[in-house]
């Protein structure tokens, strides 16, 4: 879920706050303060709490139930790296990271690292780049298109489908109420709706756009 970068000095293992703090990509953190060559493990959780650290007796860290990222092994100057991807459902959500380092029993202080919600900047380049070609959705009422730009989440949120009148293009908060939602997915003819998956003639979204969209939609299609 999370990438990490820990960069380190000789006195303390200091856990630094993620960047960029966005979801839907790679995230990074900074700790300094590791031994060098030494074995750090990273983990993340959402409350607080605590877990006893395991061959570190009367040792613990303040999070409860915490999922371990990975054990990476500092460098001469102790700098590790770990990598992973932060999904969108993080969205709204503080998450919690803490490093250890096992051979001294050293942990550092947690971070509590609050991803904002998902807005119009985080999914208007996947729109962008897939559903708005010169013949599809770039211009405005463009009829190849069934007269849907993209422009912006004002072509879109709370403006009824042509295909489905009964259905907006966009339901704040409701993806299984969005007839773009449908389209994206393929399922249009099940609610009602015609015509092929989008976009057309291109492969679909990947499982991680569809998972940005998705979450934008139930953050309430925020502007």
């Amino acid at each position: 879920m999370l990438a990490l970068v820990l960069v380190s000095n000789a006195s303390a293992l200091t856990l630094q706050q993620l960047t960029p703090l966005t979801v839907g990509t790679q995230n990074t953190a900074v700790a300094t303060g590791a031994t060098a060559n030494a074995q750090v493990t990273f983990a993340y959780g959402l409350a607080a709490g605590n877990t006893a650290v395991p061959g570190c007796p009367g040792v613990s860290v303040a999070i409860s139930n915490p999922t371990i990222v990975g054990t990476v092994q500092a460098n001469g100057n102790g700098r590790a790296e770990i990598s992973g991807f932060v999904p969108a459902g993080a969205s709204g959500s503080t998450v919690r990271v803490v490093a250890v380092e096992s051979a001294s029993c050293t942990v550092s202080n947690v971070t509590l690292n609050t991803f904002p919600s998902v807005d119009w900047a985080d999914v208007e380049p996947i729109f962008a780049s897939t559903c708005s070609g010169l013949s599809c959705h770039w211009q405005d009422n463009p009829p190849s298109a069934g007269g849907f730009s993209l422009f912006g989440p004002s072509d879109m949120v709370n403006v009824r489908s042509q295909d489905v009148p009964g259905m907006d293009r966009i339901e704040p908060g409701l993806p299984d109420d969005s007839y773009v939602w449908h389209k994206i997915n393929g399922t249009q003819n099940s609610v009602g709706g015609s015509g092929v998956r989008m976009p057309k003639n291109s492969p679909p979204l990947n499982a991680q756009q569809k998972d940005l969209i998705e979450q934008w939609i139930l953050d309430g299609a925020l502007p």
